[in-house]
C-alpha cells in the first residue's frame, strides 16, 4: 500500500516540478483519486473480491492460494473448486470388490464420542487440518469444552507464527499471530479456545530451518517438558499428522512420537471429505456416503484407518445447506444472522460483509464470519454466536458502511 502512495506522491511532484498545465493536472488527479480505492482495496490480500482473486490467480497459478483466499471469505464452494483444479491428477479408484467388503466389515460411529472416549488415555491429541477447509476449523472447535475437563488446557496450532507467547494470549484472536488465522472459523475456533480458558502456544519452524518437521517436534517435546502435567491439543497441516514416514518423509508426529513416547492420539479428518466433484474423492468416502461425522469400525471395535498412519480418520458427510450457507457453520453456538435490510443502496456490488465483535479492533481482529453480497435483495445470514457485533460492509469502489446488530 505505501508503495502507491509513494508513487502517486512522486508522480505529481514531477508533473508539478515540469510545470505542466493545471488542467493536466486535474485531469491525473481525479483518475487517481478514482482509482486509489480499487487499488487499496485490490492490494488487501486477506479479504478479497473474488475478481481479484482470480486476477491473481491468472499471474501465478497457485490455485491453492486462490482456495485459502476464497475461504476467507466463505465462498465454501469456490474453495473447494479451485483446490481441485491444482490437483487434478489426484484419482482414487478402489474395486467394487473394495466396496462390498468395506459395507460388511465396517459400521459408522458418532465420531465426537468416539474421539473423547479415546482422548481419556492421551496426553497429546492431534488433529490435521486443510487450510483451504474452514469446516475442519468448527470440528476441532467442537471438542474444546469436553477436553478442557478432561485436564486439557494447551492449543497449539502449526499455522501460530513462532513469537512471544503473550503476543498469542490476548484478550481477542489476531489475525497477524498466524498465516493462516485469517479465515473467520479459525477466529471462532480461537474465540471458543478464549472462552474456554485454553493457553495458546506457537511450536513451528522458521521458514530458513532445514528440517521443519524435527523442529517443530523438538519444540513441542521441550514445551511439554517445561509443562510436565500439561495435556495438549495440536493442529496441524495435512500430512504432519501422521505416526508414521512414508517414503523419506517423516511428519512431525511421527518424529514426536520418538521423542515422547506413545500418549498421542493422532486423528486425520483430511482425507475423507467431499470435494468439487465426486471423481476427486477418496473411492472409500463415495462408498460409505457417511451421514454425520462417522468413525467406521470393524466388529471388535478397530477403527477403519485407510493407510494406518493414524489412530482415528473421521468421515465428514456432504455438505447441507441454509440459504446457500453450509449448515455447520451453524454450530458450535453460531446462529443465523439476517441484515440485508439494513445494506445501503449507494453501495457498489459485489460486497464484502465482514463481522466484528464490538470492541474488538477491525484491522486487527479476525472477522467471526465474512461473505459476499451480491445485490440489495442478497439476504443469506452470517453465522455468529450470541453477542454485539459491528458489520464491515466494502464495496468494489472501496467504499465502506457500518451496521451494528445484536444477534
Amino acid at each position: 500500500m505505501s508503495y502507491f502512495i509513494a508513487l502517486i506522491i512522486n508522480i505529481f511532484v514531477r508533473i508539478n516540478s515540469m510545470n505542466a498545465p493545471r488542467k493536466i493536472i486535474v485531469v491525473l488527479w481525479y483518475a487517481f483519486s478514482t482509482l486509489f480505492p480499487k487499488i487499496a482495496l485490490a492490494q488487501d490480500s486477506v479479504y478479497a473480491q473474488t475478481e481479484d482473486i482470480l486476477s491473481a490467480l491468472n499471474n501465478d497459478r497457485d490455485f491453492s492460494h486462490a482456495a485459502i483466499k476464497f475461504s476467507n471469505i466463505g465462498e465454501y464452494k469456490k474453495a473447494l473448486e479451485y483446490y481441485d483444479l491444482g490437483r487434478k491428477w489426484y484419482r482414487y479408484n478402489r474395486s467394487q470388490v473394495d466396496s462390498i467388503a468395506f459395507g460388511q466389515l465396517y459400521h459408522p460411529v458418532n465420531a465426537h464420542d468416539y474421539i473423547l472416549a479415546q482422548a481419556q488415555k492421551a496426553r497429546v491429541i492431534i488433529f490435521n487440518e486443510s487450510y483451504f477447509q474452514a469446516r475442519h476449523r468448527i470440528f476441532v472447535g467442537s471438542y474444546l469444552h469436553e477436553l478442557s475437563k478432561m485436564g486439557f488446557h494447551y492449543f497449539g496450532a502449526e499455522s501460530f507464527y513462532n513469537i512471544d507467547e503473550d503476543e498469542l494470549n490476548q484478550a481477542y484472536p489476531l489475525r497477524n499471530a498466524g498465516k493462516y488465522n485469517a479465515e473467520p472459523q479459525m477466529g471462532h475456533l480461537l474465540h471458543l479456545a478464549i472462552k474456554e480458558k485454553y493457553h495458546f502456544f506457537a511450536y513451528g519452524a522458521h521458514s530458513d530451518t532445514g528440517n521443519k518437521e524435527q523442529v517443530q517436534a523438538l519444540n513441542i517435546k521441550n514445551f511439554l517438558d517445561r509443562h510436565p502435567n500439561a495435556k495438549i491439543i495440536i493442529l496441524c497441516e495435512s500430512g504432519q499428522v501422521y505416526k508414521e514416514s512414508f517414503g523419506t518423509f517423516i511428519p512431525m508426529t511421527a518424529r514426536l512420537v520418538q521423542l515422547c513416547g506413545p500418549d498421542v492420539l493422532a486423528i486425520d479428518q483430511e482425507v475423507f471429505n467431499e470435494h468439487s466433484r465426486p471423481k476427486y474423492e477418496e473411492a472409500y468416502y463415495n462408498f460409505a456416503s457417511p451421514e454425520g461425522d462417522v468413525v467406521y469400525l470393524d466388529s471388535l471395535g478397530k477403527p477403519f484407518y485407510m493407510n494406518g498412519l493414524v489412530d482415528i480418520q473421521v468421515f465428514h458427510d456432504r455438505t447441507k445447506y441454509i440459504d446457500t450457507r453450509p449448515a455447520w457453520l451453524f454450530s458450535n453456538g453460531n446462529k443465523p444472522c439476517y441484515f440485508a435490510k439494513k445494506i445501503s443502496k449507494t453501495l457498489a456490488f459485489p460486497c464484502l460483509a465482514m463481522a466484528f465483535r464490538k470492541g474488538e479492533d477491525s484491522q486487527k481482529a479476525i472477522p467471526l464470519d465474512v461473505i459476499v453480497i451480491h445485490s440489495l435483495v442478497d439476504d443469506r445470514p452470517l453465522a455468529l454466536p450470541k453477542g454485539k457485533y459491528i458489520i464491515e460492509i466494502k464495496d468494489i469502489d472501496g467504499k465502506k458502511q457500518l451496521i451494528n446488530l445484536n444477534n
